[in-house]
């Protein structure tokens, strides 16, 4: 396993949001509160991870998705705000990923509001259609 440090180097790169919320201001983010949803979301999270070489994911919360009205309901993106682990430090990191379109972002700044976490979504894993 990787330290935080190399966790820190692969995968902290994040785009400014701003603009591109603004162009997806109706795209919200839902709570996911059914546990088998929320178990799915955090092992493909982790299985990310996995391929950048470092980290494990502990425990997740909150739990979210994010639905693109754009795309007739057709796409989504999915994340959580988790503790990880790496090395002997553990993180609080928000993680987006879309599956569908190949994207995975990951953050290690404290972004606790629901708008800032809707803001790092748009802006590094909105579905593309």
């Amino acid at each position: 396993m990787r330290t935080c440090s190399a966790l820190v180097l692969c995968a902290l790169v994040v785009a400014s949001g701003a603009a591109s919320a603004q162009t997806h201001s109706s795209a919200q983010i839902q709570p996911v509160i059914d546990q088998a949803s929320a178990a799915r979301i955090e092992t493909r999270l982790q299985a990310r991870l996995d391929s950048l070489g470092g980290g494990r994911v502990g425990p997740c919360g909150p739990v979210f998705l994010l639905n693109a009205p754009d795309t007739s309901g057709l796409a989504s993106s999915d994340g959580a705000v988790c503790t990880v682990e790496a090395g002997r430090s553990q993180v609080s990191a928000l993680m987006c990923e879309n599956a569908h379109d190949g994207l995975f972002a990951l953050s290690l700044t404290p972004l606790r509001s629901l708008e800032a976490i809707r803001v790092f979504v748009i802006a590094n894993c909105y579905p593309r259609g």
